[in-house]
């Protein structure tokens, strides 16, 4: 079974990378997936993940301070390593489902409803950032209500948190490319996934 699901999740994760490309050409969305990262771009964007992770938490806070039943403050979290693995997949594999394949996918057909035909208009980019962070949003919603009842301010927290981390990974992602938003992202779900559960 978890060879299945191993080999599942990989063909889905092929097929978004070539719809991403295939779609992002189309848009003028960034498509080159570079390896290479100078060290101070990587400090840099490290550094803006863990700023994200800080501002979410701190949120979150918000959040535990009126008295809502899951937050990170409540929740019964995973084990440290089981996090840090989450955060792998969080940094690449919802980069590459929800920014690289996603937007390409809203920004091409908010292009084809508009009528633009040569490359997306920031108007469009920005719009499809947006709503794929909708998506990633709602996306959780699943798991959290398989830990409490999705009362109202359950589903608002749910979204709020995650639209954020979405928009600021999403706008990262338009002005620098897909490796500073997988960077940012995993490191900002170190905060969440593994600060958090050793230090609470």
């Amino acid at each position: 079974l978890a060879l299945i699901t191993v080999i599942q999740t990989s063909l889905f994760m092929a097929i978004a990378s070539w719809g991403g490309v295939a779609l992002a050409k189309r848009c003028g969305l960034p498509y080159q997936v570079s390896f290479r990262l100078a060290w101070k771009s990587l400090i840099k964007y490290a550094s803006f993940g863990i700023v994200i992770g800080l501002v979410l938490l701190l949120i979150d806070y918000g959040f535990h301070l009126l008295g809502v039943s899951l937050t990170f403050f409540t929740a019964s979290l995973p084990v440290w390593w089981k996090g840090l693995l989450a955060s792998f997949y969080g940094g690449w594999g919802e980069e590459l489902l929800l920014r690289f394949f996603l937007v390409a996918l809203f920004s091409r057909l908010l292009m084809y409803l508009s009528g633009q035909k040569l490359i997306a208009s920031q108007w469009i980019k920005l719009v499809s950032v947006l709503a794929a962070a909708f998506f990633f949003a709602i996306g959780h919603l699943p798991a959290a209500s398989a830990m409490t009842d999705l009362t109202t301010i359950v589903i608002l927290r749910v979204i709020i948190l995650n639209s954020v981390g979405g928009i600021a990974f999403g706008l990262i992602y338009l002005k620098k490319g897909f490796l500073p938003a997988v960077v940012t992202h995993f490191f900002a779900d170190l905060i969440l996934q593994v600060m958090v559960p050793i230090m609470i």
